[in-house]
C-alpha cells in the first residue's frame, strides 16, 4: 500500500479512494461513482477486463499516481459520489487494516461501516492526524 506523499486532504482522500477499491475487491458494484474515473473502470464505471489486463490489486498500485491526479484535479466532488457499499465484515476489515498501515491512524471498522463514505474518512484521518501531532 502507497502511503500518501504530503497530508493534504487530496492526496489523503486519493490513498484512501484507492484503499476503498482494493477492499471491496474492485467491484465496481460496491466501490464510490467517484471510482468511475480510476483507470480500471470503463466509460460506464464498471470495471474493465481485457486479455492484457493487470490484475485489479496489482492495477490498484501502478494506477496510484494517475489517480492522485485525477483525484487532485477534480475540485468539486460531490458528497454522495464517494459513498461505497460494505458487503462483508472482511472488507471492512480490509479498510480499517489499510487505512492504518497508510496513516498510522486507527479508525474503527464502526466508524468505516457507519461513514461508509471516502471524504469523509479522509476528512477522519486529517483530524485524527492532526490530534496525534498535537
Amino acid at each position: 500500500m502507497n502511503k500518501p506523499v504530503d497530508g493534504s486532504y487530496g492526496a489523503t482522500r486519493s490513498t484512501v479512494l484507492n484503499i476503498v477499491c482494493l477492499s471491496l475487491d474492485s467491484d465496481a458494484t460496491l466501490e464510490p461513482r467517484s471510482a468511475k474515473h480510476l483507470p480500471h473502470h470503463n466509460a460506464e464505471g464498471n470495471y474493465q477486463e481485457d486479455d492484457d489486463a493487470t490484475p485489479p490489486s496489482t492495477a490498484h498500485r501502478q494506477d496510484f499516481a494517475s489517480i492522485r491526479e485525477i483525484n487532485e484535479s477534480e475540485t468539486e466532488i460531490d458528497e454522495e459520489d464517494d459513498d461505497f457499499i460494505i458487503m462483508s465484515e472482511k472488507q471492512a476489515k480490509r479498510i480499517v487494516n489499510l487505512i492504518q498501515a497508510a496513516f498510522e491512524v486507527d479508525i474503527s471498522m464502526d466508524v468505516v461501516v457507519a461513514e461508509a463514505n471516502v471524504g469523509a474518512l479522509a476528512r477522519r484521518i486529517l483530524g485524527a492526524r492532526s490530534l496525534k501531532g498535537a
